[in-house]
């Protein structure tokens, strides 16, 4: 019994003890919750202080990439600013310099300008009253006058000693001028002797002229020599002068050619473009054609040159009438260019200007300006294309206003033979593109044919289409159709002793075969039809194109009667 009560006491006491455990164990896992609860929570505090960390250095590194960007844009635009300052600086230097050499120009050189105008009067009026020696000593500077650098005023010294009967002076003073500047001195004194009637002593300052090379600046004389052709400049011009220059003309034509590495006939297709070039867009109101030949753009241009005869003859007649008052315009023009011409000392300083306002033109690119000034003086220096200046005097906007109507004229009576050759290369031209034959093109028909050839077309187009349809056709087979009817026939009777109740079955596929044919034969026969109507359709088309062709045909010779008033105007010239 003692020992029963001194079990439940240890029992109780072991229940005790467990009981403690328990409650320590609860209290416990109470805590390890609450650090695991702590620990769950600083871990999201800690992934969402990384995340916005992680947003926020992203938004700093764009922030410092725009911002890069920025920089690199700001230093572009500084780098612009800083070229367009340049170009500022260098157009504000460019009109600087302008301005001190029109000082220069209005300062320095008075003396010309005084020059200039002696002698522009003397050749308005041929009053010799005006140039004694007193009157030219009070207007010009003695040193100018002893030992000048301006050829016109060389010249100014020896028309006066040659007024004052001074020989030995004159000739001095003409040496000195032809030192200066042989070929302006030349040329003025051919104008000076034509204007005195010294026809004679004018022939020696052209041949003189005539014996060296002209160059690109000298266009202004070559216009002045076919001005003298017709007699503009001095009425009681003899032929044999005017045959003089002719020669001359036709010797600058000939080398042009020959330097310009073109042959006659070369020359020839450039006036012969220039004529096509005086054509007017026209309609090509033909629809047939334009719709079924694709080339129809050379029989358009056929008859629009065709029609351009008319322009050519009115360009030609134009040109060749030219009013009393327009005869003498440009040796006044002329008389101005050459006094006018500016001397060494002046032109150096023209080239800056003309330097600078390259540079404003360029706003403030000196290389481009640069470039573009030295092709500008160029032109000046090189030797002299008359072939292309004569194409652009007589048949462009720009050169009919260098030149005027007597010039134009002349060029194309010292040309007659050139412009003759030329019509003739035109006409051949624009009849050789109106042709019959042409690349006719309807639906997937295609053909190299003469648009006359309706029947010829058409027979073409159905041999084609025939082909087509044979093509189709084969493409639907009898054979299996016949397989089946074969098969049904010999079924049918083989299922005839076996099952007769089945036997219906060979009828029926005998049957269907039979009807497969049929339908093949329905279909070929739609094919026939349908090719039959491309066919018609494809012949009326053709018979379209030859209704529009024979409409074309006399547009285009109605017009093209026109050639032969061309010819006989170019051989009237």
């Amino acid at each position: 019994m003692m020992a029963n009560e001194g079990l439940k006491a240890e029992v109780a006491r072991k229940q005790g003890v467990l009981n403690g455990v328990n409650h320590a164990n609860d209290q416990l896992a109470q805590e390890i919750s609450y650090v695991v609860g702590a620990m769950d929570a600083a871990n999201r505090d800690l992934n969402n202080t990384s995340d916005n960390i992680r947003a926020h250095l992203g938004g700093a590194s764009n922030t410092l990439g725009s911002a890069h960007q920025q920089i690199i844009a700001a230093y572009e635009v500084q780098q612009s600013m800083d070229a367009l300052y340049m170009r500022l600086k260098q157009m504000e230097l460019a009109n600087k310099r302008i301005r001190e050499c029109n000082n220069k120009k209005f300062y320095d050189f008075a003396v010309y300008r005084t020059v200039r105008k002696i002698v522009q009067g003397i050749m308005d009026n041929l009053d010799f009253s005006m140039i004694s020696e007193q009157v030219i000593a009070k207007a010009v500077e003695r040193k100018q006058l002893e030992n000048p650098d301006y050829w016109l005023t060389s010249v100014l010294v020896a028309v006066v000693a040659w007024h004052a009967d001074q020989r030995e002076r004159a000739q001095r003073a003409l040496d000195r001028a032809m030192k200066l500047d042989g070929r302006k001195t030349a040329s003025f004194l051919m104008i000076f002797y034509l204007r005195l009637h010294r026809e004679q002593t004018a022939l020696k300052w052209f041949s003189y002229l005539a014996s060296g090379k002209l160059k690109g600046a000298e266009k202004p004389m070559v216009l002045l020599f076919f001005s003298m052709l017709s007699k503009t400049i001095e009425d009681s011009m003899s032929d044999q002068s005017r045959q003089i220059i002719t020669r001359y003309i036709n010797t600058l034509i000939a080398d042009g050619m020959r330097r310009g590495g073109q042959a006659q006939s070369a020359t020839i297709g450039r006036i012969a473009d220039a004529f096509a070039a005086l054509a007017d867009d026209a309609s090509f109101p033909y629809e047939a054609i334009r719709g079924s030949v694709p080339s129809y753009a050379g029989l358009q241009r056929s008859l629009q040159l065709a029609a351009n005869n008319a322009n050519v003859i009115d360009f030609i007649a134009e040109i060749m009438n030219v009013e009393e008052a327009q005869r003498n315009e440009f040796l006044k023009q002329y008389i101005d260019f050459v006094v006018a011409a500016p001397c060494t000392v002046e032109q150096q300083v023209y080239d800056e200007i003309d330097r600078n306002e390259y540079i404003i033109k360029f706003q403030g690119d000196v290389q481009a300006a640069q470039q573009a000034y030295e092709a500008h003086k160029q032109h000046d220096v090189k030797d002299f294309d008359i072939i292309t200046e004569m194409m652009d005097w007589i048949y462009t906007t720009s050169g009919r206003a260098e030149s005027n109507p007597q010039m134009r004229k002349n060029m194309l009576v010292a040309t007659k033979e050139l412009q003759q050759q030329a019509g003739d290369l035109y006409i051949q031209r624009y009849r050789t593109l109106f042709t019959p034959v042409q690349h006719i093109v309807i639906d997937d028909f295609a053909i190299q044919g003469d648009l006359r050839n309706v029947e010829g077309n058409a027979a073409q187009a159905k041999q084609f289409y025939e082909g087509k349809a044979a093509v189709e056709k084969a493409q639907v087979k009898d054979i299996w159709s016949i397989v089946l009817m074969v098969a049904g026939v010999l079924g049918g009777v083989g299922l005839a002793f076996v099952q007769p109740a089945l036997a219906g079955l060979g009828a029926l596929a005998a049957i269907g075969g039979g009807v497969w044919m049929l339908m093949n034969h329905f279909t070929r026969k739609r094919i026939d039809l349908k090719y039959a109507q491309i066919i018609r359709s494809t012949r009326d088309r053709l018979q379209a194109l030859f209704a529009d062709w024979q409409q074309l045909e006399r547009d285009f010779h109605a017009k093209d009667l026109l050639a032969q008033t061309l010819v006989d105007r170019l051989a009237e010239l």
